[in-house]
């Protein structure tokens, strides 16, 4: 019997592909911090538990192929996966014409004028957090805490004890740094 508590989410990931209970521990950890990330992009409640619901499938399906990376963990793989779902969704939406726009959190943190499938490509979460280290920490946790712990902008303000609009501006100059780097 493993000690559900001590294991890592990876080790976890590791132990439910043959023994998928596991995974259920997994699910607990992150459904509420995936549903508000979701929301964020999708606006839609039902949306966004679908996407959720298929990040899930995809994140065991592909458990496999699963590799620790330096810098990275876990929750960064499964956000990207997450960050992908949604951004297909809508991408779906949009071309159907159910959708207007993405929501002004993601707009803020993201590269003007982009469509969905530049959007996909450009927020490729491990190159974020390979990036991370090299980040002043004024960047860094806001950055951190948007991307990989999926909170909002109002709850990074109130852990860090500053306004919203200096969350949105650390997370801006965060992706303009990161994008100067990759150039």
């Amino acid at each position: 019997m493993h000690d559900i508590d001590a294991q890592t989410d990876e080790e976890l990931l590791t132990i439910s592909l043959d023994q998928p209970m596991y995974f259920e521990v997994l699910v607990d950890r992150y459904q509420q911090a995936f549903l508000r990330k979701s929301k964020s992009i999708l606006k839609n409640e039902q949306d966004a538990i679908d996407a959720v619901q298929d990040t899930f499938v995809k994140i065991y399906t592909k458990g496999n192929s699963f590799q620790k990376q330096e810098g990275a963990q876990f929750s960064s793989w499964a956000y990207k996966i997450l960050i992908n779902t949604c951004l297909t969704s809508y991408s779906k939406q949009k071309r159907a014409g159910v959708v207007g726009g993405l929501s002004d959190e993601m707009l803020s943190v993201l590269p003007d004028n982009l469509e969905a499938k530049e959007i996909k490509r450009k927020v490729d979460l491990d190159e974020i957090v390979s990036y991370l280290s090299k980040l002043p920490d004024i960047f860094r946790t806001p950055l951190k805490k948007f991307y990989l712990e999926g909170k909002s902008g109002a709850e990074i303000a109130q852990e860090l004890g500053v306004s919203k609009n200096v969350v949105r501006t650390r997370l801006h100059r965060a992706k303009k740094e990161i994008q100067a780097k990759q150039q």
